[in-house]
């Protein structure tokens, strides 16, 4: 099943089209793209994202809004 999972993640098509062309269920393709994620979550690269770090001269600032407009 794990050959199908990668197939419909590179998919063009919904999940709806792509399990009537498959012959399987929704619930089925959501069953495996779970187990298959847990799988492979350590080894799967798209799961995270580099944040460089500033240069150590470089001073870093954070500015957070809420929602009424405080600082």
């Amino acid at each position: 099943m794990y050959p199908m999972i990668e197939l419909y993640e590179a998919r063009t098509q919904t999940a709806a089209a792509f399990c009537a062309e498959h012959g399987i269920s929704h619930a089925q393709l959501i069953y495996w793209r779970r187990k298959y994620r847990r799988n492979n979550a350590a080894v799967d690269d798209r799961l995270f994202v580099e944040i460089p770090r500033p240069a150590a001269r470089e001073a870093a600032q954070v500015e957070v809004m809420y929602a009424d407009g405080m600082h």
